[in-house]
């Protein structure tokens, strides 16, 4: 029953204040569900606790402007990661092409 607004985890700079409505903002999966669903085909035990875990670490969700949504499209970025991604650094897609993120105010826990 949350909104997208509170459970995204980080937003661009350029989408603070914005609300969705007239096509302004995305709710963009940092990681591309691709990455996310061959983790958990990955895991050998599955668990609550691994599928957590692959969720935490590929299940970062960032608002962002329509505008940086065609940019990272553009560069890319659709549906994959940096070449040189570490594996680690679930913001790397917006790293590499200048969109500054920042940790969500309006997250409810």
């Amino acid at each position: 029953g949350k909104s997208k607004a509170s459970i995204a985890r980080f937003r661009s700079k350029n989408a603070v204040g914005l609300r969705f409505g007239n096509w302004q903002l995305v709710f963009d999966h940092a990681v591309p569900f691709k990455y996310l669903q061959a983790e958990l085909l990955k895991l050998a035990d599955v668990t609550t606790h691994s599928v957590e875990n692959v969720l935490n670490k590929f299940g970062t969700v960032v608002l962002i402007t329509k505008d940086e949504n065609d940019f990272l499209n553009a560069a890319g970025y659709r549906s994959d990661m940096p070449k040189a991604w570490d594996g680690i650094d679930a913001l790397a897609r917006y790293k590499a092409v200048g969109i500054e993120v920042l940790e969500n105010t309006n997250i409810s826990n």
